[in-house]
């Protein structure tokens, strides 16, 4: 893994929030400005309630919000090739999704790993 490039859980909000005021931030997280500006203080830690609706708006992985550690979106580090692939299949359409879709099944039936055949 690597190491955590905002050190703690008010900037990683900080960074979430982007451009938005706190304000509309908190209203659209159901929570008060006051306790947004303590969160991202770093005077209080978000709980699950909160983890869960920053998961469900923004795609954000508890352990990335509370850590650092690994991508806010997936929970784990992607590699560049490995985020171009789901990109790739992210922005195809369902014709596209199959496709892809088959090329995996069939390196998982015909047992390739790591560019090697069974």
């Amino acid at each position: 893994m690597t190491e955590p490039i905002n050190t703690d859980i008010g900037g990683r909000l900080r960074q979430l929030r982007g451009e938005q005021t706190q304000q509309e931030f908190a209203d659209l997280l159901g929570i008060g400005r006051t306790t947004l500006i303590r969160y991202e203080s770093n005077d209080r830690v978000p709980d699950a309630e909160l983890m869960l609706k920053l998961h469900l708006l923004y795609k954000v992985q508890p352990l990335w919000l509370l850590t650092g550690w690994g991508d806010k979106a997936t929970g784990v580090k992607l590699t560049p090739r490995q985020h171009a692939l789901l990109d790739n299949y992210e922005n195809s359409d369902e014709k596209g999704k199959k496709i892809i879709e088959g090329a995996a099944s069939l390196a998982a039936q015909s047992g390739i790993k790591k560019g090697k055949a069974a």
